[in-house]
């Protein structure tokens, strides 16, 4: 696995263990498709002073397909 920067935000092996309710949160909204990909992308811009290019963001949304969402926001 290689680490990414998200802003203030470093994801590391150490960091994926006691990872934030905040991070959690955002990330399990967005996967159930609860929430649309800017406002996920804006609330870690937000959250973690990183812009939506930073290679963390980056990283997360590439690993995620369309396919993998279980629905669409707001059903």
């Amino acid at each position: 696995m290689r680490f990414k920067q998200s802003g203030i935000l470093e994801i590391t092996r150490s960091y994926l263990k006691p990872l934030d309710p905040f991070f959690l949160d955002v990330a399990s909204i967005f996967y159930h498709g609860l929430i649309f990909l800017l406002d996920y992308v804006n609330s870690l811009e937000v959250a973690y002073t990183a812009p939506p290019d930073a290679p963390g963001i980056v990283c997360i949304l590439g690993l995620m397909s369309s396919a993998d969402s279980l629905s669409q926001p707001g059903m």
